[in-house]
């Protein structure tokens, strides 16, 4: 209980330093979120593409050819998406470990008596990090309910938005015109559940819920959780540094 009560008066009397790590989890968060649900909504429209495909029997050796690229394409965009979260996974990490180096500076004096209570660098910078994992956590539940609230009104824009980076790793137009014209032909002797126009992408997500697709908000909170603990524990060795300075001016 005094841990808990520790850890929110370090919030309180530190709140500009949390007010940052707010601001800077706000933009992770969305970033990350849009990120992996893309990448979900991608793996989505290919699972729906090769299904369709089962359907088909494809004899035509130039449908085939351009069936592969749209498996090519599909396979670059989510390698894109992974590369992309990774960068602002990475930026997230850089910010924090400056705020936890610049924690340690500020909060010399604090970790100093610490020290002297006889916890370790490692066990003070636990408890800088427990601070920060709790207003990551507060700012993640606060974004996650905003998210969810209108994800009605968002899923379909977003279904979109990941249909047009398809078509640009797809190589523009010019394949969705090959892709058009051949598959028009092969629907014109088969009967199949779907046309040509919704062989590639189907008119929709599953689900304008956001909450069927749980997996990147899980992502999004243990990375975040993970890199603001090891920025912290890799800022131990400042928290003696600056504490031992601070006791040679006093």
């Amino acid at each position: 209980m005094r841990f808990i009560e520790r850890t929110i008066r370090g919030i309180g009397y530190h709140r500009w330093h949390h007010l940052v790590l707010a601001t800077i989890t706000i933009g992770f968060v969305l970033v990350g979120l849009f990120l992996l649900t893309s990448q979900n909504f991608n793996s989505l429209a290919n699972l729906q593409f090769n299904q369709r495909l089962s359907d088909l029997n494809l004899s035509n050796e130039q449908a085939i050819v351009i069936t592969n690229r749209v498996a090519a394409a599909h396979a670059l965009l989510d390698a894109n998406y992974q590369l992309w979260f990774l960068a602002a996974a990475g930026i997230f990490f850089l910010f924090n470990l400056g705020l936890a180096i610049s924690a340690a500076y500020r909060r010399a004096a604090e970790s100093r008596s610490y020290l002297l209570l006889g916890k370790s660098p490692t066990k003070v910078a636990l408890q800088y990090a427990t601070e920060s994992m709790f207003t990551f956590t507060a700012v993640f539940i606060g974004v996650s309910l905003v998210l969810l609230i209108i994800s009605g009104g968002i899923t379909a824009w977003w279904n979109q938005l990941n249909q047009g980076l398809f078509q640009n790793s797809a190589g523009g137009r010019a394949l969705l015109r090959q892709f058009n014209t051949q598959f028009s032909r092969i629907f014109d002797h088969q009967l199949t559940g779907f046309s040509d126009q919704s062989l590639l992408f189907a008119a929709a997500p599953v689900s304008d819920s956001l909450l069927v697709y749980p997996k990147p908000f899980l992502l999004v909170f243990l990375t975040g959780i993970g890199l603001i603990l090891l920025s912290h524990l890799l800022a131990a060795g400042f928290i003696r540094a600056f504490a031992k300075r601070d006791s040679l001016a006093h």
